[in-house]
């Protein structure tokens, strides 16, 4: 159980840096598909503590 959650977080701050990434992206279409498919992507580590929802929270104000 241990090995997993340490895994999904390992995802997670990978999609994150993923997400920071594209939000620097000169091309604003390829930006807003980038950080569509982040926000998808993300929805599916929810249950890690806390962390998830305020990042899904800052995304919003992009």
């Amino acid at each position: 159980m241990e090995k997993e959650f340490l895994l999904s977080k390992m995802r997670y701050l990978s999609l994150r840096d993923g997400f920071m990434r594209c939000k620097d992206t000169k091309n604003t279409m390829k930006s807003i598909m980038c950080q569509i498919k982040s926000v998808q992507a993300i929805s599916i580590f929810m249950y890690l503590p806390g962390k998830c929802k305020q990042f899904v929270e800052k995304q919003s104000l992009f």
